[in-house]
């Protein structure tokens, strides 16, 4: 199986009990034993099994090949039975991709990637691409094909008690509050396949040191801002808003509490913003517009990207 073959017409070969045919694609063939099928290229190398009988089992199939791709059909209903299924297999088919800033202990994305998989069967491989990865990758085995991860950084969080952090008031209650927006645009939030990103309605002089502020989700706009006025020579830094309360220590040396743009009710933080720190601050939003407390406590401007 691992030789070159230069393909041509479907070719079965008989020995005794066992038989083997070949299925010849564009550059890989399918060879279909009576109890695995397995995909091997033309030009030579291992084989990629894609089927195994397991022990005790009897099943019938048949295969055929349009250019690389390989149709399986295959008998699973039981004896006298006509059921069956049919899967696509493709060689080197991409992986399911899946992405996340952070992750801690996987259960999110395993729970995503069984229900992806189950509407796409022909899946046999899941990437997970991350920033972070606190996970240890254990979860890694939960998941419904083979995984693995890539991140830019990996380590382990490791908790002792404390002191009682205090209940923010009414977050609990609101915290599954679904935010309104009319007439929202796709500003980067569900992926763009172009990079001509809006900038803001008007956009101020500043000079000296800036900070860009996202709120919520409306991040990518903000971002291709910073990103923008850095390349002309400014000293610029992004941050965003959170509904994620944090206790204060370490490396948060400071918060802001404000009401949520998009009227969830769910009080909104903003870490290690000092007003004190002798940047000027733009806070940018989708929305109509952002808490005034925000803004007195940063002395800031507000920039908006309408529905346009």
């Amino acid at each position: 199986w691992a030789r070159a073959h230069a393909g041509g017409e479907a070719t079965r070969l008989t020995s005794g009990s066992m038989w083997l045919e070949v299925v010849p694609g564009a550059s890989h063939l399918l060879l279909r034993a009576s109890g695995r099928i397995a995909l091997v290229a033309k030009s030579g190398g291992a084989e990629e099994i894609i089927w195994q009988q397991e022990q005790g089992q009897r099943r019938k199939t048949r295969a055929a090949a349009a250019g690389d791709g390989f149709a399986v059909a295959e008998e699973t209903g039981p004896r006298g039975g006509r059921q069956g299924r049919i899967t696509l297999h493709r060689p080197g088919q991409p992986p399911l991709v899946l992405v996340d800033d952070e992750m801690s202990t996987g259960t999110t994305l395993t729970n995503l990637a069984r229900v992806l998989v189950a509407r796409w069967p022909s899946v046999e491989r899941i990437v997970v691409a991350t920033l972070t990865d606190w996970s240890g990758g254990g979860w890694l085995a939960a998941m419904p094909r083979p995984a693995t991860i890539a991140s830019l950084l990996q380590g382990q969080l490791d908790w002792a008690p404390g002191g009682m952090a205090e209940d923010v008031a009414g977050f609990e209650a609101a915290a599954g509050t679904l935010g309104v927006l009319d007439d929202p645009v796709n500003h980067g939030r569900l992926g763009r396949r172009d990079s001509d990103v809006a900038g803001p309605d008007s956009e101020p002089a500043v000079h000296g040191p800036l900070r860009i502020v996202g709120t919520g989700e409306f991040t990518y706009a903000p971002f291709r801002l910073a990103e923008r006025l850095e390349a002309a020579g400014l000293d610029v830094v992004v941050q965003a808003t959170s509904r994620s309360p944090a206790r204060i220590g370490g490396a948060l040396a400071c918060a802001l509490c404000f009401d949520d743009n998009y009227g969830t009710g769910v009080p909104n933080f903003l870490y290690n913003a000092d007003a004190a720190d002798g940047r000027t601050t733009w806070i940018c939003h989708e929305t109509p517009d952002v808490d005034p407390a925000l803004v007195a406590a940063l002395d800031a401007e507000t920039l908006r990207w309408s529905t346009r």
